[in-house]
C-alpha cells in the first residue's frame, strides 16, 4: 500500500480508500447475457491531528564554552530534539 500526502483541514482528518478489481479475462461471447459484477464499498478511514513540543534550554556559557565536537550547544540541542 503506497502512503500518499495530503493536507489536514481539520482535528479529526479522514478519507476514504477503495480496491481495484482483480485484473482478468474479459471476452465474451458474443450475444451472451451480461451479468453484473459485485463491487466493494468504500472504507472510510481517519486519523486525529496532534501537537507535539518540546522545550530547549542552553545557558549563554554552555554555548560559549568549547564542547570538543560541535560550535553551538543550542544547535546541536535543537537537532537532538527533532
Amino acid at each position: 500500500m503506497a502512503i500518499g500526502k495530503g493536507k489536514a483541514k481539520a482535528v479529526l482528518h479522514d478519507w476514504q480508500t477503495d480496491v481495484l478489481a482483480a485484473a482478468a479475462s474479459n471476452a465474451h461471447i458474443e450475444g451472451d447475457d451480461s451479468t453484473a459484477d459485485s463491487r466493494a464499498a468504500t472504507v472510510r478511514i481517519g486519523n486525529q491531528t496532534q501537537i507535539l513540543k518540546k522545550t530547549v534550554a542552553v545557558s549563554g556559557t554552555s554555548d560559549a564554552v568549547d564542547k570538543a565536537g560541535r560550535r553551538e550547544e543550542l544547535s546541536y540541542q535543537l537537532a537532538q530534539s527533532l
